[in-house]
């Protein structure tokens, strides 16, 4: 059923879109396209189709807009060139994209019992199987995390000077080359060398080389994580972020399909603000407290709602709702979501 739900949204998505006329933006001056669509989404409603870049920083993007007095006219802002001693620039980026993989090494190697064991070691997780050490779901966090490596240095590395070709190459060698870094330390270590592990940083990596590099499936796929510590709530105590990373059972890792790059969703207020959830969690995995059924793992299809459409909309100008809002692109907040159907 879950997979008929998303063939038919994909395939209502292409024919939705077609019905549709597109305007070409053309803007020059502009540092990315995420500042170019900032400005333009901060002025008409539109879901982005395709980008184009020329060689004289000149960006061109097709659109399909909402509103009338949309023009194809030429959109200039000045004075964003990037600086020159900029960090993420094209002169430093060689060695931005090895050092700072060694660096989150070094610290591998001397809080993660990196180089205890003197032989190269590899072990077999088993992927998602019942009788693994987190269900599959160390897996999904290996994704997410060089999915968010992929996608944050991509934006850094263009909004510091570097071509479009360019930002794709070196986000996507950062991310893939810090995953790779993690497990050949992790294989002179008594964890050792897990290529399923490694094979899902690939995957994560990919999914953001892809969405960066397509407009429109950067509009229609969100990937997020969901955390919440139960327990600190429950004893009235402040959570701890840092547990986070490991501890497999307050994570919930989710696919989206966001109607709000459906045009006839888009422009029907009640379905304007969902999203169309894949998820999936694991629950008595690692856990200090057993649960007495055991452990459990759940994928679900469910609905949330896209508080990143929803503070743009209601805050178009504002920086503080831009920047709060592309945060809720990466994580869903407890209580915005409704499990449907599980398995």
């Amino acid at each position: 059923m879950k997979t008929e739900i998303l063939l038919f949204l994909l395939l209502f998505s292409s024919k939705s879109l077609m019905a549709y006329e597109s305007v070409k933006f053309t803007g020059i001056n502009y540092i990315s396209e995420e500042q170019f669509s900032r400005v333009l989404k901060s002025r008409y409603d539109l879901i982005q189709k395709k980008w184009s870049f020329r060689p004289d920083n000149t960006i061109e993007l097709e659109a399909y807009s909402f509103e009338k007095n949309a023009t194809e006219q030429l959109y200039n802002f000045e004075n964003s060139t990037p600086a020159a001693s900029s960090f993420f620039n094209e002169a430093k980026v060689q060695y931005i994209n090895w050092g700072l993989p060694v660096g989150f090494a070094l610290y591998g190697a001397v809080f993660w019992d990196w180089g205890q064991v003197h032989n190269f070691r590899t072990r077999d997780e088993g992927w998602f199987a019942r009788d693994t050490y987190a269900g599959g779901a160390d897996k999904l966090s290996h994704a997410y995390y060089s999915f968010l490596v992929d996608r944050i240095s991509y934006n850094l590395y263009r909004t510091n000077g570097l071509s479009h070709q360019s930002a794709l190459k070196y986000s996507f060698i950062m991310a893939t080359v810090i995953g790779l870094l993690i497990e050949t330390g992790d294989a002179f270590s008594n964890f050792g060398f897990s290529i399923g592990d490694f094979i899902s940083d690939i995957v994560g990596a990919g999914l953001g080389h892809l969405l960066n590099s397509n407009a429109y499936l950067d509009e229609l796929i969100g990937f997020q994580f969901w955390w919440l510590d139960e327990s600190a709530l429950d004893q009235k105590k402040t959570a701890n972020i840092f547990r986070q990373v490991s501890d497999y059972n307050r994570q919930k890792y989710i696919l989206n399909f966001r109607f709000a790059a459906i045009p006839a969703l888009r422009e029907f207020k009640l379905t304007r603000y969902i999203n169309l959830d894949l998820g999936y969690y694991t629950r008595g995995y690692k856990s200090t407290v057993p649960s007495p059924e055991g452990p459990a793992r759940t994928l679900y299809t469910g609905v949330s709602l896209n508080l990143t459409q929803l503070l743009r909309d209601l805050f178009p100008k504002s920086d503080y709702a831009y920047y709060t809002s592309s945060f809720f692109k990466y994580y869903q907040a407890p209580y915005t979501a409704v499990e449907v159907v599980k398995k």
